[in-house]
Protein backbone atom coordinates (compact mmCIF):
# COMPACT_ATOMS: atom_id res chain seq x y z
CA UNK A 1 0.00 0.00 0.00
CA UNK A 2 2.79 2.03 0.20
CA UNK A 3 3.78 2.55 -3.33
CA UNK A 4 4.35 5.93 -5.10
CA UNK A 5 5.01 7.05 -8.37
CA UNK A 6 6.11 10.68 -9.70
CA UNK A 7 7.58 13.63 -7.34
CA UNK A 8 4.13 14.86 -5.41
CA UNK A 9 2.93 10.97 -4.23
CA UNK A 10 6.26 10.27 -2.89
CA UNK A 11 6.29 13.62 -1.16
CA UNK A 12 3.43 13.25 0.49
CA UNK A 13 3.86 9.45 1.69
CA UNK A 14 7.02 10.92 3.11
CA UNK A 15 5.23 13.81 5.19
CA UNK A 16 2.60 11.26 6.18
CA UNK A 17 5.80 8.95 7.19
CA UNK A 18 7.35 11.50 9.25
CA UNK A 19 4.04 13.04 10.68
CA UNK A 20 4.33 9.56 12.99
CA UNK A 21 7.66 10.61 14.20
CA UNK A 22 9.16 12.00 16.82
CA UNK A 23 12.05 11.63 16.68
CA UNK A 24 14.73 9.60 13.87
CA UNK A 25 18.42 9.38 13.55
CA UNK A 26 19.82 7.49 10.17
CA UNK A 27 23.58 6.82 10.54
CA UNK A 28 25.56 4.84 7.26
CA UNK A 29 27.11 1.85 8.54
CA UNK A 30 28.22 1.02 4.64
CA UNK A 31 28.42 2.38 2.04
CA UNK A 32 29.33 2.43 -1.90
CA UNK A 33 29.05 5.41 -4.58
CA UNK A 34 29.37 5.01 -8.64
CA UNK A 35 29.76 7.69 -10.28
CA UNK A 36 30.19 8.56 -14.12
CA UNK A 37 28.90 12.14 -15.75
CA UNK A 38 25.41 11.82 -15.69
CA UNK A 39 24.42 8.76 -13.87
CA UNK A 40 25.55 7.67 -9.88
CA UNK A 41 24.34 5.19 -7.85
CA UNK A 42 24.90 4.40 -4.10
CA UNK A 43 23.91 1.60 -2.28
CA UNK A 44 24.18 1.55 1.68
CA UNK A 45 23.36 -0.03 4.97
CA UNK A 46 21.70 2.02 7.90
CA UNK A 47 21.36 2.24 11.52
CA UNK A 48 17.66 3.69 11.76
CA UNK A 49 16.48 4.98 15.13
CA UNK A 50 12.69 5.85 15.20
CA UNK A 51 10.52 7.59 18.53
CA UNK A 52 7.00 7.01 17.47
CA UNK A 53 3.63 7.04 19.81
CA UNK A 54 4.42 3.49 20.18
CA UNK A 55 7.89 3.69 21.14
CA UNK A 56 11.64 3.61 20.16
CA UNK A 57 12.74 1.19 17.32
CA UNK A 58 15.91 0.67 16.42
CA UNK A 59 16.13 -1.20 12.88
CA UNK A 60 18.41 -2.23 10.37
CA UNK A 61 17.69 -1.02 6.71
CA UNK A 62 19.35 -1.02 3.11
CA UNK A 63 19.21 1.42 0.75
CA UNK A 64 19.73 2.06 -3.12
CA UNK A 65 19.35 5.78 -4.95
CA UNK A 66 20.03 6.11 -8.53
CA UNK A 67 21.25 9.72 -9.33
CA UNK A 68 20.64 11.59 -13.05
CA UNK A 69 23.05 14.76 -13.18
CA UNK A 70 20.12 17.78 -14.32
CA UNK A 71 22.44 20.79 -15.52
CA UNK A 72 24.87 21.81 -12.01
CA UNK A 73 22.64 19.63 -9.38
CA UNK A 74 21.81 15.70 -9.35
CA UNK A 75 18.02 14.63 -8.69
CA UNK A 76 17.63 11.32 -7.57
CA UNK A 77 15.64 9.05 -10.35
CA UNK A 78 15.05 6.08 -8.60
CA UNK A 79 15.13 5.03 -4.70
CA UNK A 80 14.20 2.04 -2.95
CA UNK A 81 14.54 2.15 0.99
CA UNK A 82 13.88 -1.47 2.59
CA UNK A 83 14.31 -3.46 6.41
CA UNK A 84 15.87 -6.83 5.68
CA UNK A 85 14.57 -9.87 7.23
Amino acid sequence: GEKRSGSEAIRQQLLADWAQTKEARLADTWLEVHRDAAVSWVASDVAVHVVTAEGVQDLAARATFVLRRRASSWRIVQMHFSLPV
